[in-house]
């Protein structure tokens, strides 16, 4: 009996599904890892709230604007964390077409920018240390925080689920915003806007520059501050000159310098290496200006204005301590200038007027020998108690 010339083909169809099988599975593992964590329409606000409970230092947020809007639109923040003040947050200011990045549990302003009109699109973006600003598919801001990349075991060890989201002034019509967690991504693949490569110089540079900012000068010996801040100055060193990285790390290093010298207010020394530290992170400014220097400089209001106006530890002759909290004063007065030069007018009007009449007011409270002599060390000689009203 003659076999059916099928049979001898049934060996086809196993080695086509197997092939089929191994084809789908290579498909399989070349598939970009998902990235998308949630897609809401922003109406009055909305928050998006990621299913990892490992933290994410690499994320975007895409902000569609509703179409129907009219310029300049009206004010919005988006914002890292569940809520305003949890994280890295970005502002519209519509009465300056402007946009602000803050690092908002401290009110440290990282960057400003002003648009020539308002934007559709708007794309917030991190990346590690690196924040970036896109609007309709133009980068338009650039900063570099390195407080701003942990550690991943401090990261893993925070816990909880990772929010973002969007705080309208009022409603937002057809808003939507879409969140990605990136932190699987390939360098390639998220890194084009990045003003650096993926350079291990770099990565060192900003741990190291991390450390001098965290490093507190009041419990840590002088051998281990200098061997600190020698080690950042030899990263930074390896940086190619005039690079992104290196323009920013040298103002944030410049900060933790000036930082040092804070720690000691009762000291006239002190006082001096600190208006010395201010005068030359403030031409820095002048000579390489960052987005991020504005913000630097006011970051340090609140600890020169505490050493301007503290009681005194132990007792003190009077005139010491007028010559002493004049020149803290001064210092105040030289950092206000500083950042008034360097701030945009994207900053808004508000803080603009908050600088003019800080400057306004440390150049009244400082004494008159402090203004005319040139150290502290001559004014808190020549300086005299004036008598009470």
């Amino acid at each position: 009996m003659a076999h059916s010339p099928h049979r001898r083909r049934r060996w086809l169809f196993p080695m086509a599904v197997a092939a089929m099988l191994a084809i789908s599975w290579w498909a399989f593992k070349r598939m970009p890892t998902p990235t998308l964590v949630g897609h809401e329409r922003v109406a009055s606000g909305v928050t998006v709230t990621s299913s990892s409970s490992t933290p994410s230092a690499d994320w975007t947020i895409h902000l569609r604007l509703d179409p129907s809007m009219k310029p300049p639109g009206q004010g919005w923040i988006l914002h890292e964390g569940k809520q305003v003040g949890d994280g890295y947050e970005l502002h519209w200011l519509p009465e300056k077409l402007g946009l602000q990045i803050l690092r908002a549990p401290d009110h440290l302003l990282l960057g400003t920018s002003r648009l020539s009109r308002m934007p559709r699109t708007v794309e917030f973006v991190r990346r590690g240390p690196w924040l970036m600003v896109r609007c309709d598919a133009k980068l338009v801001l650039t900063c570099l925080d390195p407080l701003g990349a942990p550690q991943r075991d401090e990261a893993a060890a925070s816990g909880g689920y990772q929010a973002w989201g969007c705080t309208p002034v009022g409603s937002m019509g057809d808003t939507a915003i879409t969140v990605e967690d990136d932190r699987d991504q390939s360098d390639a693949d998220i890194a084009a806007d990045i003003p650096s490569e993926d350079d291990p110089r770099e990565h060192d540079a900003v741990a190291l520059v991390r450390q001098v900012l965290m490093t507190d000068p009041t419990k840590a010996s002088a051998r281990d501050i200098e061997a600190v801040f020698g080690a950042a100055a030899q990263a930074l060193s390896q940086l190619p000159a005039g690079s992104a990285p290196h323009l920013r790390l040298r103002h944030w290093l410049a900060l933790g310098e000036i930082q040092l010298a804070l720690a000691r207010p009762d000291d006239f020394e002190g006082a001096e290496r600190a208006s010395d530290a201010v005068d030359q992170l403030a031409m820095l400014c002048a000579s390489e200006p960052v987005p991020e220097a504005a913000g630097i400089l006011m970051s340090l209001f609140p600890r020169l204005a505490y050493n301007a106006c503290f009681r005194p530890s132990y007792p003190d002759p009077p005139a010491h301590v007028l010559g002493n909290r004049s020149m803290w004063m001064r210092v105040l007065g030289a950092a206000a200038v500083a950042a008034h030069a360097n701030a945009s007018p994207a900053i808004g009007d508000d803080l603009q007027f908050q600088l003019r009449l800080l400057i306004h007011a440390c150049g009244c409270l400082q004494t008159p020998a402090v203004k005319s002599l040139k150290s502290a060390a001559d004014a808190a000689r020549d300086a005299q108690p004036q008598p009470s009203p």
